[in-house]
Order: C-alpha cells, then sequence, then structure tokens
C-alpha cells in the first residue's frame, strides 16, 4: 500500500490529484484542508472568543469555497446535503465560543478539524471508486488538545483491520484523531504529513 500527501494547494486542485492518482495503484490518500482554511477556521475561533462580529465573514468565505469547489466538482446533492450539515455544525460551534467568550485547546481542535472533514468528503465524491476516510475512526490519542499523542499499537491494529476489508480508494483526513471517549483531537496543527507517515507505518510495523 503507497500513501500520497497532498498538502492545501493541492487540495484546491483536485482535477491534478486524480491525475497523479491514476498512475498508482494500491494507494491511499492523506488530504489537508483546502488552501488557507486552516488559518480561517483559527482566526474565526479567535475573533469569536472576542465577540467580534467579524468572524462571521471568515465564516461565510469558509462557506463559500466548500460550496464552490462541491459545485465545480459537480458531487451528487446528497454529498452537497453532507456538506451543508458540516457547515451548519460549524456555524454552531463558532456561535458557542462567540457565546461563551472562550476558545480552549479541545474546542479549538475540533475547529480545525472541519478543513480536513470537508475536504476530503468533496474530493472522495468526485472521484471514482473512492470513499472518505475519516483518520478519528482508527487514530487513537491521549487528550492532550492541541499535541495528542498516539497510542501506537491500538493506532495501528485499527489501521491494518480498516484496510483488509477495504474496496475502495480511501481518502484519508489529515491531523485530525480521537481519544477513547470519542474527543476529537489534533497531532498538533499542520502535522499531516506526521499522519501520512502513521499510515504508511502501520503497514510494515
Amino acid at each position: 500500500m503507497k500513501i500520497l500527501k497532498f498538502g492545501g494547494t493541492s487540495a484546491s486542485k483536485p482535477q491534478k490529484i486524480i491525475k497523479i492518482i491514476k498512475s498508482y495503484k494500491d494507494v491511499a490518500i492523506v488530504l489537508s484542508a483546502f488552501s488557507g482554511i486552516t488559518n480561517k477556521l483559527i482566526d474565526a475561533a479567535n475573533l469569536a472568543a472576542k465577540k467580534d462580529d467579524n468572524y462571521l465573514g471568515i465564516l461565510k468565505e469558509i462557506k463559500n469555497t466548500h460550496l464552490s469547489f462541491a459545485k465545480k466538482l459537480k458531487i451528487s446533492d446528497s454529498a452537497i446535503k453532507i456538506v451543508k450539515e458540516n457547515l451548519k455544525e460549524l456555524e454552531e460551534t463558532l456561535r458557542g465560543i462567540y457565546l461563551i467568550k472562550e476558545n480552549s485547546t479541545r474546542t479549538m481542535d475540533l475547529i480545525m478539524s472541519f478543513g480536513e472533514r470537508l475536504s476530503t468528503h468533496i474530493i472522495s465524491h468526485s472521484i471514482k471508486n473512492a470513499e472518505q476516510l475519516d483518520s478519528r475512526k482508527l487514530l487513537k490519542t491521549n487528550n492532550n488538545f492541541g499535541y495528542a499523542k498516539l497510542n501506537f499499537s491500538k493506532t495501528y491494529e485499527n489501521i491494518q483491520k480498516h484496510f483488509k476489508k477495504s474496496k475502495k480508494l480511501q481518502i484519508i483526513t489529515g491531523f485530525i484523531a480521537i481519544t477513547e471517549d470519542c474527543v476529537t483531537t489534533t497531532l498538533c496543527i499542520f502535522f499531516s504529513y506526521y499522519s501520512s507517515s502513521i499510515f504508511s507505518s502501520a503497514f510494515i510495523s
């Protein structure tokens, strides 16, 4: 199994990703958020915590970016519905931050997860015989939010089991994971490359 990693700039050029994928066999993709989205998510959360209404403008930009990609890639109506549901969840989370004027590292991990969750969902629905793989299903960590420590043995076991039964091309979220209590964590911001190495290592462990 080959693991290919595409960053935000590449994620924003999905046709190039599709072309590259076609030249490989037995491959899985770890994908970042679309270009600039993670920074916008952080900015929106920080502004909301200050009760600064300018966070709404950033939220609108985030929504427009993802709905534009969904339209351009001609994904199905049912897939677009899930995009909108995720964006609604993001909106409600930011509203909660705004109301309580607090943005904890735990909440920020959740906020940052939306970028990868949305990009992988959209692109997986634009590629034949592909599916989104939310890495939170497989990557298990402690609760050190913002810089979670991986449970390697459990994570490797999960990855190996998943890929033994998986038949479709896996489009995997980068840098997000989950605790044993099912709370979203990150492996430190911009650690999507670390995520790809984790998946690669699982096949040789």
